[in-house]
């Protein structure tokens, strides 16, 4: 999660920009800010291994870092073999073929289903969401605010600048900012289709495959993924 000195930093640079703007106002529109940020870019990824069982098709997946699942990139089997599957709802996995997992294996533990020992890799994207942490900064990973703070930055006091009589109140700034913040948007979907790979050829998930709806999407696979 985000550094407290990195959080404090930023504050600071709100405060000075938007005098007489309340801590609330400006962590409730980072809030906001953060959540059309990540929601557009797709760049919060994490993964989650997963033990299958034989004949489900339905998994249930969990954010570690206290973000929302709104998004599937990708599953690799055992073997790191792509598999076909989708996320019909937030959060939970749709294998289309029933799992066959009836091979068992020798450990040093005895004789163990495949799955146990090799378990299959699932890659999904992340938002903010409530609850905040208990000084109401977002949860979010460590590196937004190092990498992105300056297009955060012009997010926020975009919206804040768009706010009706207020005494940080500027129309033509906050679409200046707003510009900028889009600009933002952009590096990071482009950083993390790359894999952030300095010089990579742009790669965009097949149109028919990317996942934007509840009901939407197929994974993809993409086997230099597989960490």
């Amino acid at each position: 999660m985000i550094n407290p000195q990195d959080t404090e930093d930023f504050m600071n640079e709100c405060r000075i920009k938007l005098v007489g703007a309340s801590d609330a106002g400006i962590k409730q529109e980072l809030f906001h800010t953060l959540k059309e940020f990540f929601n557009d870019s797709r760049s919060w990824i994490d993964s989650q291994h997963l033990n299958v069982t034989a004949n489900v098709q339905r998994y249930q997946l969990y954010s570690e870092g206290g973000g929302q699942i709104i998004g599937l990139v990708a599953v690799w089997d055992g073997w790191r073999v792509p598999v076909p599957a989708s996320m019909p709802e937030f959060g939970e996995l749709h294998v289309h073929m029933p799992v066959q997992v009836s091979t068992i294996v020798p450990t040093s533990l005895g004789p163990q289903p495949l799955s146990q020992t090799n378990p299959w890799l699932v890659r999904f994207t992340q938002n903010v969401q409530r609850p905040t942490e208990r000084d109401n900064f977002p949860l979010c990973p460590a590196w937004t605010l190092r990498v992105y703070g300056e297009h955060i930055l012009d997010g926020v006091l975009g919206r804040m600048m768009h706010q009706e009589n207020k005494s940080f109140t500027n129309p033509q700034l906050a679409v200046y900012h707003l510009q900028r913040f889009r600009t933002g948007i952009q590096l990071a979907r482009t950083a993390a289709n790359r894999a952030n790979i300095q010089g990579a050829q742009t790669w965009r998930y097949p149109r028919g495959w990317e996942s934007y709806t509840q009901r939407g999407g197929v994974s993809t696979a993409w086997p230099t993924l597989w960490r």
